[in-house]
């Protein structure tokens, strides 16, 4: 059970493990139970979990739970509650039970259910809620999972961003080093365009992103030159000396806030739906995140937050701005791989990648989170390579954002061709760019899944036929694609002593239903066997 050791107490009240006649047979002990960080997420916070061991368990029983929250210090505003109906395990029956008087309260649930009142307060109650697993390509657990928020009613937002606002009004004060120092980056820049461009590469390089949560009581930044100082910080901070340093070179621009695990809720008013600052530069209608180290920060779509509304903290004029959606042309790899064989059965593979847009984005940060020594084996786990010889590998430039990111590398594949009589047969395997191609399996999906990044897969094989041997003519693949989830094509044809492939596929942005995962589960498999083509070499009579 997590929990802000902060701003919240807990209590165990009870633990007890009942026969199926409803007879107890164990209850918890207190001794037993214990804290530990929370690290179930990628930022670092202060927030614990308890865990409780539940003694005697067995199936048939049954379990009783009561666990108490208090919220500590004084409540300026109804703290933003977002609830799940749902657990990891089967629930029979889950309730939200509110005590006290909750008129000054406003709620949105999802199924749409009206609250039950009682004395003491009021209660929503679902029955046999679905299970809340994880599963590959899930959206947001708001949009398939029963779900109830709830809010002080009496909240506005031109008020909560005024009032936000000020409270960090010292820390936004010009700071006469950091005007002077952005002045002089943009110094004999002609346009706005290239101001933005070199004040957002020169905070995204100079500063480490230390991620620490946003929230009610991590919502103040460092003063900017303290951030300078430090060289490092957390989005409020780069987003902050980011903003100071646009203005100070003449180009407008203002904080926002977003969210990251959901749509903002408008109706339900309160800066708690945020985790995220980054800056709205209103003259180019841009979004910049130079937490986002491995993306062109002036120019690119924030990492996870495309389509999603923004706050903006104008002092006069707080208001919504929607970033803007991937386009078609979102992120894209070329792959130019050149094979040959040794010994008749090894394949011996010269790989170029090159990723542009989201793609070339998430994998540079990724490769820059870790140590210079370890990514070529980290990269061989993620991409689903760990079973060949990599023998050479390169990644670059990773210093540059807004360059293409090329991946060269030599690796052998054993025993991927086999002689029988006077043929050689084989699978031509799909290199780096299988990962983008596989579905993950699910057995008996029970949740949506969507594709949030349109990505356009080009790839060109070429392998040279053995000496003393023809290469046999390549059947005729006709898949039978959904057009939903890909459009691909595929084709083999010889070019002197080489065997080469050409194949195009095209993901687009889609959300579907958990019935349709098998339909694109084999959309896939069909797409991967147009590059992934059985070769047949012929021993040339002599």
């Amino acid at each position: 059970m997590p929990f802000d050791p902060l701003s919240e107490q807990v209590f165990v009240n009870e633990v007890r493990v009942m026969d199926s006649a409803g007879k107890t047979i164990s209850t918890g002990k207190v001794s037993d139970y214990y804290v530990l960080d929370d690290r179930s997420g990628a930022e670092a916070s202060q927030k614990k979990v308890v865990n409780i061991p539940v003694p005697g368990l067995e199936p048939g029983c049954q379990l009783a739970v009561i666990i108490s929250r208090r919220q500590v210090g004084h409540l300026d505003e109804f703290p933003f509650l977002v609830h799940s109906f749902s657990c990891t395990v089967p629930v029979r029956e889950s309730i939200l039970f509110l005590r006290g008087e909750t008129r000054g309260l406003k709620s949105i649930a999802s199924p749409e259910m009206e609250p039950r009142r009682v004395p003491e307060g009021q209660y929503w109650r679902v029955v046999d809620p679905m299970v809340g697993r994880w599963e590959p390509q899930q959206p947001a657990a708001a949009e398939f999972l029963p779900m109830i928020w709830v809010a002080d009613a009496s909240a506005h937002w031109p008020v909560l961003a005024s009032n936000y606002i000020a409270s960090i009004s010292n820390r936004l004060e010009p700071d006469a080093s950091i005007r002077d120092h952005a002045r002089s980056l943009v110094a004999g820049l002609q346009n706005n365009e290239a101001k933005i461009a070199a004040i957002a590469r020169h905070v995204q390089s100079n500063l480490t992103y230390k991620t620490i949560e946003f929230g009610r009581r991590a919502r103040v930044p460092n003063k900017p030159a303290d951030i300078v100082r430090n060289k490092y910080g957390d989005c409020k901070d780069h987003a902050v000396l980011l903003q100071q340093m646009l203005e100070a070179a003449g180009v407008p621009a203002r904080l926002a806030l977003v969210g990251h695990r959901g749509p903002v809720l408008k109706e339900l008013p309160s800066l708690d739906q945020f985790d995220h600052m980054i800056v709205y530069v209103p003259e180019t209608g841009r979004f910049v995140d130079c937490t986002d180290k491995g993306a062109d920060a002036a120019h690119a779509i924030p990492i996870g937050l495309a389509g999603r509304d923004a706050l903006i903290l104008e002092a006069t004029n707080p208001h919504f701005e929607t970033i803007p959606s991937y386009p078609e042309n979102a992120s894209g790899i070329e792959v130019q791989r050149n094979l040959r064989l040794v010994d008749m059965a090894d394949v011996v593979t010269e790989e170029t990648l090159t990723l542009t847009g989201v793609h070339a984005a998430y994998l540079r940060d990724f490769l820059l989170q870790i140590p210079p020594t370890s990514r070529r084996m980290m990269l061989q786990r993620q991409m689903g390579m760990a079973d060949v010889e990599l023998s050479d590998f390169r990644a670059e430039p990773l210093d540059e954002p807004d360059a293409p990111l090329q991946l060269r590398c030599t690796y052998t594949c054993k025993k991927q061709l086999h002689r029988l009589n006077d043929q050689l047969t084989g699978i031509l395997r799909a290199g780096f760019e299988r990962s983008y191609l596989t579905a993950d399996p699910v057995d008996n999906r029970l949740t949506p899944f969507e594709t949030t990044i349109p990505l356009s897969v080009h790839s060109t094989v070429s392998i040279d036929i053995p000496e003393g041997f023809r290469a046999e003519e390549a059947a005729r693949l006709v898949p039978q694609l959904d057009s939903r989830f890909a459009v691909c094509k595929g084709q083999i044809q010889l070019e002197g002593r080489k065997l080469k492939l050409e194949f195009e596929c095209r993901q687009p942005k889609v959300k579907s239903k958990a019935s349709e995962y098998a339909a694109y589960r084999d959309t896939m498999a069909q797409a991967l066997a147009l590059l992934e083509r059985e070769v047949v070499f012929k021993a040339v009579s002599r």
